[in-house]
């Protein structure tokens, strides 16, 4: 079979959940409270990403940038059938994030404010770009949780890590960054569990 064939095959199959979107194709979550039964129009808090990985210097984020980035995320959440609101308070009043990285998840439970019903916390473990001749690759890995404040435990956890590669005279050129954040962040959405009516 011609190489070029192929490449197209493997496009379209890998390609698949994210054209699904927040449709009917889900996946199985690292975690899920047999009790985490979250209803239609149910507010989820969105609380400032943390970003705990041990090397941030090779691929910088501006203050913000990565709260921006995983907010602007928000709909595949709402098209899952949550209401969404910004945690307000300023990104300082979360413990400092080599604090959050050792926490069990008990410990994480306990940074949902008290006011919010569910709180949905991303926290980004690596996050790389390596040039190379002629060849540009991106990874990112982090994981996320939605505390059930109610309950006061972890409803929902997950783990995803995405990759990208460019190569030939392009490469460098595209910006990947936030194309393989993006692809992390959906992957772990589709295990969401949809609200009930």
């Amino acid at each position: 079979m011609n190489l070029r064939i192929m490449s197209i095959m493997l496009a379209t199959i890998s390609s698949i959940p994210f054209m699904a979107g927040c449709g009917e194709y889900t996946r199985t979550p690292l975690y899920l409270d047999a009790g985490f039964k979250p209803v239609k129009g149910q507010q989820l808090m969105m609380l400032h990403c943390v970003d705990a990985r041990y090397n941030k210097t090779s691929e910088k984020l501006n203050d913000g940038e990565l709260d921006k980035l995983v907010r602007s995320e928000r709909s595949s959440l709402e098209k899952r059938g949550y209401k969404i609101v910004l945690d307000n308070r300023p990104a300082s009043a979360m413990p400092p994030a080599e604090l959050i990285a050792d926490m069990n998840d008990d410990q994480i439970a306990t940074l949902a404010p008290k006011d919010a019903e569910l709180v949905f916390l991303f926290v980004l473990d690596d996050l790389v770009v390596n040039y190379t001749v002629m060849t540009k690759v991106a990874k990112a890995e982090g994981c996320a949780y939605i505390i059930d404040t109610r309950t006061g435990k972890v409803g929902w956890k997950d783990r995803a890590n995405a990759s990208s590669a460019q190569g030939g005279l392009i490469s460098g050129l595209t910006p990947m960054r936030d194309e393989v954040l993006q692809r992390c962040l959906n992957w772990m959405f589709l295990s969401i569990p949809k609200c009930q009516k």
